[in-house]
């Protein structure tokens, strides 16, 4: 499992294009929907099937819910 944490700076575009060269983004499924963690902090889940594998970004809300309906929408 890998972990991708958004960083100050960071935007959703930015935290796709890293999975996107990890793993590409054709072979990525949203898992589960953003969970929270402490604060307004989110977590996704997003599955590697092909891997038999599974990612997690974590940060602020806005951010990781952006990446969440990015993901929907491809």
């Amino acid at each position: 499992m890998k972990y991708y944490t958004v960083n100050p700076g960071d935007t959703a575009e930015s935290i796709l294009k890293k999975i996107d060269k990890d793993y590409g983004l054709s072979n990525v499924y949203v898992f589960t929907r953003p969970q929270d963690l402490a604060g307004n902090a989110k977590v996704l889940t997003i599955r590697i099937p092909k891997r038999d594998d599974y990612v997690k970004v974590d940060g602020p809300g806005f951010i990781v819910y952006e990446v969440y309906n990015m993901l929907l929408s491809k």
